[in-house]
């Protein structure tokens, strides 16, 4: 079984994933969102924070594809894709999480993908990135030099 270590840094992000809701921290001076959680904003150095959710839309930056198992405890049949997605909300915010019903084949820069969570049954729900379920986003393309 893979434990998770116990972070109260992290607490906000385990409850909301347990409801199956993706939440980041922000900051509550500038506004600004950021991930992962820090007690210090990087952009105006307040210390006053919130967590918000998010959609869990996301856009593919990289990723890449295990082939072999480290361990058996994240339960993952190799081969896997581990993905890093940046957040629709704030495409400076990048994700990493496991990658499920992503095909090597289709992966491309811009691909929308969504975060789903899977619930391990010892109380731990886990996201993953899977293929967007909107077509619609089916490819954002490449973040603007002005966002």
């Amino acid at each position: 079984m893979m434990l998770i270590p116990e972070d109260t840094e992290f607490e906000p992000f385990r409850i909301a994933c347990s409801q199956q809701r993706l939440a980041v921290q922000g900051c509550t001076s500038c506004g600004k969102l950021r991930w992962p959680p820090r007690p210090v904003c990087g952009y105006c150095y307040s210390s006053e924070t919130f967590w918000t959710p998010v959609s869990g839309g996301g856009v593919l930056f990289s990723w890449t594809l295990v082939c072999r198992e480290y361990s058996g405890q994240a339960g993952l049949k190799t081969p896997y894709v581990v993905a890093i997605a940046e957040l629709v909300e704030d495409r400076s915010i990048r994700f990493l999480a496991a990658g499920r019903g992503l095909v090597e084949a289709d992966l491309r820069p811009g691909l929308a993908v969504d975060i789903c969570f899977q619930d391990r049954g010892d109380g731990v729900v886990l996201p993953y990135w899977a293929p967007a379920r909107d077509e619609s986003r089916a490819t954002l393309g490449p973040k603007r030099a002005d966002s």
